[in-house]
């Protein structure tokens, strides 16, 4: 039973549990004192209890920015960030691994373009399928749970479609390894960021972004020495064949079997755990964390946590029409005054890049092993644009790179080509952290989809293979930044009520977009190459210049 003294709490009895801390970190000692420093503060987070003995100690109370800065940083902040940054590398792995495998299944498949495009548009489509239900869930369930359940899904169907011999089987499975994917890209940084202070989330959650792009770096150099493999195992009499294109698809399910072990370790994020009033298991949370951050001998301060503000409640089961009527509410917001000239233009503006980007990464490999094959086809004509390449090797026998056996004749350059690019992308990110804030976000967001767009309908008219790569490295590099910079934006010109729902619509939008782009150009790829690449460089630049009429975020509309 509480024995509250009243006349104790104030800043004697601040400096006595201060005091008790021993050396603990000034930032704590100011949250500390910002939350408990005012007696009259109905809210004061510093109360004094009896203990079975009777004796008096001090309780502190704390809401969440209060109790994770009390945690201490350490240990546990760098396991958060390895594994978080693990999970997200493994979903760049899961989303890109199709476009390298590519030029060696179309041998067992017998692929055409339009299939290739269909099979490029497969992680984007279950992503597309997936966000909105792995988003739901995790309001209800958690969100460790669904990133768990969505890597082991993952897991599953790489092995699945690593396995099967037919092509539709093969589809469906990557679209259902997209599907569980959604739950890592659309669920991990409220994941992580639900374990940060306010002060460190943003600087934290870009590493993120980091990590995806060492896995886009790494990946093709593994493709590089297990693809290029001319061995094959029959079992079954021909029933199941087993060669290097499936091994490595095989290989690729062990990171998301490991990050679901590793993810299983960490508790439940403790802010989701305070907004659903689970008090207890969020204090055991912290003090788990604050355990690993500071060792056995040091005690955590607090021994409660305030109570969350109620949220709106959620729809129930029985009334099916309320999320659509939550849904219709938020996009009424969005799309009316005084919020309808930001969010309409950042939603095309961001649909534009993210439907070419998420489109010619997919494909670059494939163009790489195009160009690679045209030069060993017709080794006197070194000079030749992308489009010309496509067009000399599309249809006949040297459509397919298979040999007399039926087996993939693959050449490593494709391969050590997009590692050149991702390390382009590394560079690039962490260049970006360094002049963003003098620059500033629009010069950025202007400039990348504009020299996307040139760069993009530059790719018809480059002439060797170095410079077609030069080109694909400044345009994945500078695309996939100014993705990142316009959600920014986006946080910045959306108050917070609207705000998830707007980025998750320009996610929506966008894959919807890369579908979309993924299969018109597999569909135009061979014969008319130029159409795609220039009508997606119009897009980029044109949206380029739209993002000039993005407003700046004004005091009204800006929230942390």
């Amino acid at each position: 039973m509480k024995v509250l003294s009243e006349e104790r709490r104030g800043k004697a009895s601040l400096g006595g549990v201060v005091d008790g801390l021993g050396p603990v970190d000034s930032r704590v000692h100011l949250a500390f004192i910002r939350i408990a420093g005012d007696p009259d503060d109905p809210a004061n987070s510093l109360d004094k209890i009896s203990d079975k003995n009777g004796k008096q100690k001090e309780e502190v109370c704390a809401d969440f920015e209060t109790a994770i800065k009390m945690t201490g940083s350490g240990k546990f902040t760098v396991l958060l960030i390895a594994v978080c940054g693990s999970v997200f590398a493994n979903a760049g792995i899961s989303t890109t691994v199709i476009s390298f495998v590519l030029p060696s299944a179309q041998c067992d498949f017998q692929l055409t373009s339009e299939d290739k495009g269909r099979l490029n548009a497969a992680p984007n489509t279950g992503m597309l399928l997936g966000a909105l239900i792995w988003g739901l869930l995790a309001d209800a369930r958690g969100r460790k749970r669904m990133i768990i359940s969505g890597l082991l899904l993952d897991a599953f169907f790489t092995l699945i479609s690593s396995l099967t011999q037919n092509y539709w089987i093969f589809l469906v499975s990557r679209i259902i390894c997209g599907f569980g994917t959604a739950a890592t890209v659309s669920l991990l940084f409220a994941y992580m960021g639900e374990f940060l202070p306010l002060a460190t989330r943003d600087r934290s959650l870009c590493g993120l972004e980091l990590s995806w792009s060492i896995a886009i770096t790494i990946l093709p150099g593994i493709a590089a020495a297990v693809i290029p493999q001319t061995w094959a195992y029959e079992f079954g009499g021909g029933f199941l064949i087993l060669n290097s294109w499936r091994v490595f698809i095989m290989m690729c399910a062990l990171p998301s079997l490991t990050n679901a072990l590793c993810l299983a370790f960490l508790p439940e994020a403790p802010r989701y755990l305070m907004s659903k009033n689970r008090l207890e298991e969020a204090l055991q949370a912290f003090q788990w964390i604050h355990h690993i951050n500071m060792g056995k001998d040091r005690e955590y301060a607090v021994t409660s946590l305030r109570p969350s503000p109620p949220a709106p409640e959620g729809p129930k089961v029985g009334r099916p029409c309320e999320p659509y009527s939550a849904l219709a509410s938020q996009a009424r917001a969005l799309f009316s005054q005084p919020l309808l000239t930001a969010s309409a233009l950042t939603l095309i503006v961001q649909t534009l890049l993210m439907t070419c980007y998420h489109t010619l990464i997919l494909w670059f490999p494939d163009l790489f092993d195009r160009y690679d094959r045209f030069l060993t086809l017709y080794p006197n004509q070194t000079v030749a644009s992308i489009c010309e390449v496509t067009a000399a090797i599309a249809g006949g026998d040297d459509a397919l790179p298979c040999d007399s056996d039926g087996q993939a004749v693959i050449s490593a350059t494709a391969y050590h080509h997009a590692t050149i690019v991702g390390v382009a992308c590394i560079v690039a990110g962490v260049a970006i952290i360094a002049v963003v804030d003098r620059l500033g976000k629009r010069a950025v967001m202007v400039g990348s989809m504009v020299i996307s767009g040139v760069c993009t309908i530059g790719l018809n008219y480059v002439w060797t293979s170095t410079q077609n790569l030069i080109l694909a490295c400044i345009f994945e590099a500078i695309a996939g930044l100014g993705i990142s910079v316009i959600m920014c934006v986006v946080v910045e010109l959306i108050p917070p009520n609207h705000r998830a729902f707007a980025l998750a619509l320009e996610h929506t939008t966008g894959r919807i977009g890369a579908v979309i782009g993924n299969i018109l150009f597999g569909w135009l790829v061979d014969f008319n190459c130029d159409i795609p690449l220039i009508a997606g460089g119009v897009l980029l630049i044109g949206g380029g210049l739209l993002s000039l009429f993005i407003p700046k975020p004004g005091e009204k509309y800006q929230h942390q």
